[in-house]
């Protein structure tokens, strides 16, 4: 049976590494090859079954995927305006400013541009497409509710950079292929009441019940997340918290959860059953309390939203449960392999979901442990069962990017049983009691929030250590295999003469990794942070930044989804110096969370008194060198302030052989005074476009002046701006600069060493591309590495 899951799985998961989905032609060939491998299995030997169940794991990821797409409306690029008539159909997420939610779609009427012709055109039927709306100022929302609504949509698009979420395939695998927002005069047309019952609306009615109960922040969003699945409602201090000490899985209803629940319903419907001994000579109260836990965690998944987290600990926890019912001889192992089996044909993509290897990594360590410390006190069994999950599990999330919190064990400890016996049940026994008895399921909700408010601050104190943690930069290939295999010796029983190569192993996976960067040599980052800027340059042993990237009313910020995710997943913990070009928002925005997240060794600013006053200002006598690497500020001058896009602070970068230049938003007026002063210093291999490609900056005199091979332009996909905007591309390519847009590439990498020839570009969203992501420019001339 193990070999069997390997195969299925290793085949569902080579399916997900495609860039797109093959046509449907392919599937009659790829069912006479799998029958062609099973005719063979008994004459070739046990591979062939590996094989075929690769195979099977292949033809129904494929099957899986061709059903999964998501109906379109616009097409790659374009931003359509429309009157929708449709229903909502997720819960109402609400801010200060803001409702947002998901609108399925069943008739449009396009407009194109401008309200006057809303009125015109004829309405079409559409099979239900999915937009992620956003409705500012909106009124009072509640799921199943139909709506015509003017909406301005485009395609769903993420940010496509080392170490951030994948938005693009959470949007994708709940069938959403576009974004939008409620625009203009039109009126806002309520077409119909929510009708008869839904779960949707019994989940929006436990979020609004937790409204109006007295609780913290905190405990409010972690009740909205345990209770209904509904995370929106963590703020950022919390989620970083959470995120520190490793207890973010606490919030994120799954197998812990699921499996708590119907632990509850084992040991109840047992008990009850017990009670008749006549109907346990019938069937015995194992099975009943098995189906009774079964049946309970349904439930919750439904409370839940039947998100695919909990689908799979339930079909997983359903799949453990029939072994043990039908006595199956295949053990724990094998009772594993076939929940494995299970879970990806239910929903083949959680072969690429973190949780999906962290589930079944933690369930395999669990009964490893207690497998090999019978006899111990529980005290020291469950001591052991926390350091195992914290070791084994490491290698899994630095595969995903993730941190590995160094006081997670401790924090866990003590979490998990808060959480198992005291938060979860009074807050489901709260949800439960609410409906009857409103009063009675707030002081139960209220208790539940006293108990979460101090465990908070704990969690606050423990973050506050700031011990080192274990790197989520990405693993080279032979310390992953070198780290798996010392884990998986420790977890082998005792007496396994190897056991004891697994101590050096570990520390060869440990051990700190040296920069792979020569002397003189550099590396340049350009981020993929939408409509702004951040750019990374690394030294053999400095890292500089330049720009944070954009904030956001609502308090997202890039320095946070992209920057920081960016630098942990190379395993940078130091920025040596960070430029702030100017105080733009679209520069300079969450600077206070990154300094609060990552030790910064100084801040300079082209507007110190509007990024920070402990900043130093930026001048055009500032230079340094890193490494063999020079750094030399060409603008502002110190004997000429100014203000605005024209304080941004110019920034060339040289090592003997190649020039980056680095320009803010810079505009025609400060660009012809560097041309007439600095001729010499402008000429470069790699220019980043003015102002993100605005007509205002990248004058002729200055693309004639810097004619560089390559040049990037920072922008947003789809910007309301036009940005890069069409004469300056036109300029940039009449000096045959190749143009390279994050907004189309993702984040764009280069690698400068002295003496070799510099390598092509490499484009993250080209490099790591799968078929639920959103397509870029088709034509890249750019290098496709395995880097990422």
């Amino acid at each position: 049976m193990l070999r069997i899951a390997t195969g299925f799985v290793a085949g569902a998961w080579l399916f997900h590494q495609l860039a797109a989905i093959p046509a449907a032609a392919w599937l009659p060939g790829e069912f006479l090859l799998l029958l062609t491998l099973v005719s063979l299995r008994r004459r070739v030997g046990p591979m062939v079954v590996v094989l075929s169940a690769a195979m099977c794991g292949f033809g129904i990821s494929h099957v899986h995927a061709l059903a999964s797409v998501p109906p379109s409306l616009a097409s790659a690029g374009s931003v359509i305006e429309l009157l929708a008539d449709g229903r909502i159909v997720s819960l109402v997420e609400r801010d200060a400013e803001r409702a947002r939610f998901v609108f399925e779609v069943d008739h449009v009427r396009v407009v194109g541009t401008g309200t006057d012709a809303m009125a015109g055109g004829e309405s079409r039927p559409v099979d239900g497409v999915r937009v992620r709306v956003s409705w500012y100022q909106a009124p009072g929302l509640q799921p199943g509710q139909r709506w015509q609504l003017p909406l301005r949509v485009r395609d769903a698009h993420g940010y496509a950079s080392p170490g951030s979420w994948d938005y693009e395939g959470w949007l994708y695998w709940q069938g959403i292929r576009h974004v939008g927002y409620v625009f203009g005069d039109a009126p806002r047309v309520q077409l119909a009441e929510a009708d008869g019952p839904s779960t949707l609306r019994l989940r929006q009615a436990v979020l609004d019940a937790l409204d109006r109960v007295e609780l913290s922040a905190f405990a409010r969003g972690v009740l909205g997340a345990i209770t209904v699945g509904d995370r929106d409602r963590l703020d950022a201090t919390a989620r970083e918290v959470l995120q520190q000490t490793g207890t973010m899985h606490l919030v994120a209803i799954s197998g812990l959860h699921v499996t708590l629940v119907a632990a509850l319903g084992l040991g109840l419907g047992g008990a009850l059953w017990r009670l008749v001994p006549a109907l346990c000579n019938r069937v015995p109260a194992r099975i009943v309390g098995l189906l009774a836990g079964l049946v309970l965690a349904f439930l919750y998944a439904q409370l839940a939203g039947f998100g695919l987290p909990t689908q799979r600990a339930l079909v997983m926890l359903a799949a453990l449960s029939a072994a043990i019912v039908l006595r199956t001889d295949h053990g724990l192992v094998g009772a594993l392999a076939i929940a494995a089996i299970a879970v990806v044909g239910w929903h083949p993509p959680s072969v690429v979901n973190a949780g999906f290897w962290l589930s079944f990594g933690a369930v395999a360590t669990i009964a490893a442990v207690i497998g090999h410390s019978r006899g111990r006190p529980w005290w020291q069994r469950t001591l052991m069962v926390h350091l195992a999950l914290s070791l084994s599990l490491w290698p899994a999330l630095a595969v995903f990017g993730l941190p590995a919190a160094s006081v997670g064990p401790l924090a866990n400890f003590v979490s998990i049983p808060l959480f198992g016996f005291l938060v979860v049940p009074l807050a489901l026994a709260g949800v439960v009691v609410s409906m009857p008895a409103p009063g009675f399921g707030g002081d139960l909700l209220h208790l539940a929030g006293t108990v979460l408010d101090p465990a908070f601050t704990g969690l606050q104190w423990l973050a506050a250590l700031s011990w080192p943690d274990l790197a989520a930069q990405a693993l080279p290939p032979a310390i992953l295999v070198a780290a798996m295999t010392a884990l998986v010796l420790l977890l082998a029983p005792p007496g396994n003469p190897l056991r004891w190569v697994a101590l050096p192993l570990l520390l060869v996976a440990l051990a700190p990794r040296q920069s792979r960067l020569p002397g003189g040599a550099f590396e340049l980052h350009a981020l993929d942070v939408g409509q702004g800027l951040s750019v990374v340059v690394v030294t053999a042993g400095h890292v500089l930044v330049y720009d944070t990237g954009p904030e956001y009313r609502s308090g997202f910020s890039t320095a946070e989804a992209v920057l920081l995710p960016f630098l942990r997943e190379r395993g940078v913990d130091r920025i040596d110096r960070l430029v702030l070009s100017h105080g733009d928002q679209d520069h300079a925005g969450g600077v206070e969370r990154l300094a609060a997240a990552i030790d910064i060794g100084d801040i300079v600013s082209g507007e110190p008194d509007r990024t920070g006053t402990h900043h130093r200002r930026c001048h055009d006598s500032d230079g340094w060198r890193w490494d063999g690497v020079s750094f030399e500020v060409l603008h502002p001058s110190s004997e000429t302030p100014m203000s605005g896009n024209d304080a941004s602070c110019v920034l060339r970068v040289d090592n003997g052989d190649s020039v980056v230049l680095l320009t803010g938003d810079i505009e025609d007026g400060v660009e012809r005074r560097l041309v007439e002063a600095r001729p010499e210093s402008l000429r470069s291999d790699v220019v980043f476009a003015p102002h993100h490609g605005s007509n205002s900056s990248s004058s002729q005199v200055f693309v004639d002046a810097v004619a560089p091979i390559h040049v990037v332009y920072s922008a947003g996909w789809a910007n309301r701006y036009g940005f890069p905007t069409g004469p300056v591309r036109a300029r940039w390519q009449a000096v045959n600069a190749h143009p390279l847009n994050t907004a189309e590439l993702g984040t764009v990498s280069f690698r400068f060493v002295p003496g070799e020839t510099p390598s092509a570009p490499h484009a993250h969203r080209h490099a790591n591309a799968r078929f639920w992501h959103h397509r870029g420019s088709a034509d890249t001339g750019l290098a496709v590495s395995s880097r990422d």
